[in-house]
């Protein structure tokens, strides 16, 4: 995993950022390594950059849930745009999209950024 660790992401997010959320969404070390194993492979499928976006959408709908974490990780492995769309766009995914819903969306999506690094 050191290949990912300098890898600009979504909203100057970091793999290190990635792992700050990880720890604090997912309590448990081995509920942790399931969801950085799942990551991996996931990882090798796609840009790193996309892998860090998606599985921060993972972390934020799953809200530390295992068993929803893993139903994420498998349809994101079908089309991982609904994943995201549920992470970061909450408001369009539910509702369709809206320039007033993208801002909303936009605004929330930064704010639980920051609340768990």
């Amino acid at each position: 995993m050191r290949h990912l660790e300098k890898v600009p992401v979504h909203f100057d997010m970091s793999f290190k950022d990635f792992e700050k959320k990880l720890q604090k969404t997912f309590l448990e070390i081995d509920d942790r390594e399931v969801i950085l194993k799942e990551f991996e492979a996931f990882s090798e499928k796609h840009s790193p950059g996309m892998a860090v976006r998606v599985f921060l959408s993972v972390l934020k709908c799953s809200e530390g849930d295992l068993g929803e974490a893993k139903e994420l990780i498998k349809a994101a492995n079908v089309d991982y745009r609904d994943v995201i769309s549920m992470g970061e766009y909450p408001e369009q995914y539910k509702n369709g999209p809206s320039p007033e819903r993208k801002k909303k969306d936009l605004k929330q999506f930064k704010k639980w950024l920051r609340s768990i690094l």
